[in-house]
């Protein structure tokens, strides 16, 4: 074997070998990726299944509450620096551009004939976002947001639906209700698990399904640490060695 073909050798498993590593790595990102995601929705699952359990100790009345609660009401969590969003109409821009020839009539005079045309271009609706630095309570009855400039309430009887989005702001919660033509929601950031899932137990204890709720949450912490979830996770193969 020649001097050339030994070293052409080398280098091929040199390349075989940081190829095996690469993968590995990119395995091992993607290994640490979903054990954070699936931690973190341990986490929530497991808190959420806290306060399902016990609900008049869910959140301590000695922090002080933003709002007067009602009778028989009861504080599930209280979020701050949040923000009031609303679905608005996009904005109105102009397209267009003009056509046309220019003569010159006099030492700076210019007179110019063509034509212009254009049309208005309306951006699509999208939450925007009204007030911010708001906190949000959330209870067995409704959700209110009390910021600087707005005050507003979310009842779980009038709510029609609950929507994740993204807005003016960042991750929205919109909340649609019965007696409000406008939607409008809540600005969650990261935190929309987080928040979903009070506004979901609030209404599973004001229709008084709370157990089959709490018999969700414990299917998805079964699931969560069952087979599919561990082998999801599971630590990759290391690079093989090349001779």
């Amino acid at each position: 074997m020649s001097w050339w073909t030994e070293f052409k050798q080398r280098r091929q498993r040199g390349r075989k070998q940081n190829e095996a590593a690469r993968r590995a790595e990119e395995t091992n990102k993607r290994v640490r990726r979903v054990q954070r995601e699936q931690a973190e929705q341990r986490r929530r699952i497991e808190t959420e299944l806290a306060i399902c359990r016990d609900v008049d100790n869910a959140y301590d009345e000695r922090e002080g509450c933003p709002i007067i609660l009602k009778r028989g009401e009861q504080v599930i969590g209280v979020g701050h620096g949040s923000g009031l969003v609303e679905v608005k109409a996009g904005r109105v821009r102009y397209e267009g551009g003009s056509r046309g020839v220019s003569f010159r009539v006099a030492r700076g005079v210019t007179y110019r004939v063509g034509a212009h045309k254009g049309t208005a271009v309306r951006d699509p609706e999208m939450p925007r976002l009204l007030c911010s630095g708001g906190t949000v309570v959330t209870t067995n009855r409704r959700l209110v947001y009390v910021g600087p400039k707005y005050t507003r309430e979310f009842a779980w009887d009038k709510l029609v639906s609950m929507v994740e989005t993204r807005g003016q702001g960042g991750n929205c919660l919109l909340l649609a209700v019965s007696n409000r033509q406008k939607v409008s929601g809540v600005l969650v950031g990261d935190r929309y698990d987080d928040m979903f899932g009070r506004c979901e137990i609030g209404v599973a204890i004001f229709q008084d399904t709370l157990p089959e709720l709490i018999s969700e949450l414990e299917a998805e912490l079964v699931e969560l640490d069952g087979p599919a979830g561990l082998a999801q996770a599971a630590e990759p193969a290391e690079p093989e060695a090349q001779q």
